[in-house]
């Protein structure tokens, strides 16, 4: 089922398969994870952790974490790891 961008949460990569959360459920998507980030809008979303790619809209809260990470907190409740990897270009992105 087709899913405006505004309306996705977050996208995981979870056993082999892409799952996108949205306001509207879970399904899953053909592509991989990076192939899908490649058609994302750069304004909205961003890559957090190698399994996870988050719409910035939908956060609530940042936690920190364990070695300079954080945990998002999304509206629904899911609690969303940003990585070592990814964490200078996640305060970059968003100022923090």
């Amino acid at each position: 089922m087709p899913v405006p961008y505004e309306e996705v949460m977050f996208l995981e990569a979870h056993n082999r398969k892409t799952w996108v959360q949205s306001e509207r459920g879970t399904g899953t998507h053909k592509f991989t994870l990076s192939e899908v980030e490649f058609h994302l809008p750069e304004e909205m979303f961003l890559r957090c952790h190698r399994s996870y790619i988050i719409n910035v809209n939908y956060i609530v809260e940042i936690q920190p974490d364990s070695h300079s990470t954080f945990l998002l907190v999304m509206k629904d409740g899911t609690k969303i790891p940003v990585s070592q990897t990814y964490a200078s270009q996640f305060r970059r992105i968003l100022s923090f």
